[in-house]
């Protein structure tokens, strides 16, 4: 029987590496796309700001976001002079939620409703859209994936060190979004 689950874990896990890929590839034509909308206003504060500027930016009328996205893109924008790179940050989030949902709908329902959230999360046009977006949708929902897969751990083992990282990992989604708060 430890044979079997053993197997099904090892193609779970595939499933999810597949999905991740996938993911990647669905993102990437998005994010080689000039920028536009309300990326605009994330390249004016973090493209030839040093990063302090950018932060006294963000304390001004220029944008109500909270910071955590725009030191993401300031650092990743250093990278290059590609004014896409501002969205690395979202690149990376949105990839790394597709194992995240699998994890967390594997520990709060089982593995086949992991998978289930692992493909919606790969295809959904949203997060397609907005894992490729200079904004900070797809670090929040990132964030709080891991914050939702600490809790859980948290109220499994009781260990004050889970609990200690859904708490950060809940607070830096609400320096990404306000509207972390509400999950």
């Amino acid at each position: 029987m430890g044979r079997l689950e053993g197997r099904e874990e090892r193609l779970a896990w595939a499933a999810v590496g597949g999905l991740t890929v996938l993911a990647l590839i669905l993102r990437l034509h998005h994010f080689l796309e000039p920028v536009a909308g309300d990326e605009v206003s994330t390249a004016y504060i973090v493209r030839g700001n040093s990063f302090t500027g950018a932060l006294s930016d963000l304390s001004s009328d220029k944008e109500i976001s909270p910071p955590l996205f725009f030191m993401l893109a300031w650092a990743s924008a250093k990278l290059g002079s590609a004014p896409e790179l501002i969205r690395l940050p979202s690149l990376i989030a949105g990839v790394a939620s597709i194992p995240l949902v699998f994890l967390v709908g594997r520990k709060a329902v089982g593995t086949v409703c992991g998978l289930l959230a692992a493909t919606v999360m790969t295809l959904t046009p949203f997060m397609i859209f907005y894992s490729a977006d200079g904004r900070t949708y797809a670090v929040a929902i990132a964030l709080l994936l891991g914050s939702t897969l600490a809790m859980l751990h948290a109220i499994e083992s009781g260990r004050a060190r889970t609990w200690v990282i859904y708490g950060v990992l809940t607070a830096l989604a609400m320096y990404a979004h306000y509207t972390s708060g509400f999950i």
